[in-house]
This record gives C-alpha cells, sequence and structure tokens, in this order.
C-alpha cells in the first residue's frame, strides 16, 4: 500500500508515480522565543511570504501575513 505523507501531493508522470512535497504545507520554526520581547510584534519572511509574529492577550504566540486585511498595508 503506497501513502502520502500528510502535507505530501501524489502526482503521476509518465515515468510513474513520484511524491512531491508541497512546502507551504508544512511546520516551520521561525524565531527563538526566548529572544522576542513579548510586548512587540516582530516581521519575518518565510518561502518568501512576509508574515508578523506577536503575543496576544492570552499569552499565546500568533503568526499572520503581514497584511491587513482591510488596506493590504503591512501591519
Amino acid at each position: 500500500m503506497n501513502e502520502a505523507a500528510p502535507g505530501a501531493s501524489t502526482s503521476t508522470s509518465a515515468s510513474g508515480s513520484h511524491d512531491q512535497l508541497n512546502w507551504f504545507q508544512q511546520w516551520y520554526p521561525l524565531m527563538v522565543l526566548g529572544d522576542l520581547d513579548p510586548k512587540r510584534p516582530y516581521a519575518v519572511q518565510l518561502l518568501g511570504q512576509e508574515l508578523v509574529v506577536w503575543r496576544d492577550g492570552s499569552g499565546v504566540w500568533r503568526a499572520a501575513q503581514d497584511k491587513c486585511p482591510h488596506r493590504l498595508a503591512p501591519l
């Protein structure tokens, strides 16, 4: 039985079946939490995507695209 790993997509070509990794459906470390000030946001780039990392009011670290959903300007 040939099962693809979670996050991987499978395609078939004339030469046979090949598993291809989808880089956007994987987990990546962004920053070392001990180096961050929890009172301010941080901009980071991963795989060509601009992201922002911040600590929310309940103390949980969050990451999202670094663009305002209304004006599409960086946060």
